[in-house]
């Protein structure tokens, strides 16, 4: 099958080609404040919003004041929005408001990327924005690009949508700062990712990906529920739990009441607990669960290796230092 959709693979990784080539020849706004943007070359289950917060966590301790962008997707609201602590998923989208509980920072949403920055600058004036999946987005250009790929599927193993899951073609990692490989599987062949990518970026890291499981009697039963880009992953994240039931839905999915009736009858035939991600978890109302119901939350972050993380901040901060002696 992906060999009968290679054609249209390919017709796709030109297109996508063909309009970043536009946008170039256009001219893309740079903006006025020192931009960061978090993205991928593949759709979905790279482990951005993780890395987002663990970023603005250490750019914050490396005393810059940061403020997060997103486009908020699958919100019902348009424009401007800054998440606060009354902010629903309807409101401001499921990455944001898990990217706000998280960190505490000023989180924004805004499907103008350029529009959004210009607001938040007037508003707070931050030294840094963190732009959430934005490598696609071409009106701008930002001032520092990373590019995350999953190691189990890296981008050189890769076809362009419908054939694979790429965005675009390769070549574009030639316009980013830093690939990240995320998600590294146990005896992955370093060398062999490095040496690929090697050909289009300089800065390669390597990152695992960590699920915390959250405590709680291990022989009790748990009900799953997920609704990720990846969810086989989310469930084998969860070894040593004894998962009875694992309800899987699309990413971005919003929980109706039959779901949560569901779950109801299952948490009391099963006797057990409700088991979710932390991007999920806000879209779960407890009014809709029975009283006793237990709720724990499956919490993820990227392990870098080689001290990655301090790396990246490092090199960041000094393209941050060498923009600004520029201007």
């Amino acid at each position: 099958m992906r060999i009968l959709l290679l054609p249209l693979g390919l017709l796709y990784g030109a297109g996508a080609a063909l309009r970043r080539w536009y946008f170039n020849k256009k001219g893309r706004t740079v903006p006025s404040v020192f931009t960061v943007v978090v993205g991928n070359l593949s759709v979905g289950g790279t482990g951005k919003t993780p890395l987002i917060i663990q970023l603005a966590q250490a750019l914050t301790d490396a005393q810059m004041q940061v403020a997060i962008l997103s486009r908020g997707y699958g919100r019902a609201t348009q424009g401007f929005y800054q998440v606060n602590n009354s902010s629903l998923t309807l409101d401001v989208g499921e990455e944001p408001l898990e990217i706000f509980k998280k960190t505490g920072l000023p989180v924004y949403v805004n499907e103008d990327r350029i529009a959004g920055i210009e607001r938040i600058q007037e508003e707070i004036n931050p030294d840094i924005v963190l732009l959430d999946d934005g490598f696609q987005h071409l009106p701008i250009k930002a001032q520092f690009n990373i590019v995350l790929d999953k190691a189990s599927k890296p981008f050189f193993k890769n076809w362009p949508m419908p054939a694979g899951s790429l965005r675009e073609f390769a070549y574009v990692l030639h316009h980013a700062q830093a690939l990240v490989f995320t998600k590294l599987p146990q005896g992955a062949d370093k060398a062999l990712l490095r040496n690929k990518a090697k050909k289009y970026i300089k800065e390669v890291f390597y990152a695992k990906y960590i699920t915390q499981i959250p405590e709680f009697d291990k022989s009790r039963k748990a009900i799953l529920v997920s609704a990720v880009a990846d969810n086989e992953a989310v469930k084998k994240a969860c070894k040593g739990i004894k998962i009875v039931k694992h309800y899987a839905y699309t990413d971005h999915y919003t929980f109706t009441q039959a779901d949560h009736e569901d779950w109801a009858r299952d948490i009391k035939i099963q006797k057990a607990v409700l088991l979710t991600t932390a991007k999920d978890k806000p879209k779960i109302s407890r009014l809709q669960l029975p009283d006793n119901a237990e709720v724990y939350t499956l919490h993820a972050h990227h392990q870098f290796l080689y001290d990655g993380l301090e790396e990246m901040v490092a090199l960041i901060l000094n393209t941050k230092k060498e923009y600004e002696q520029e201007d």
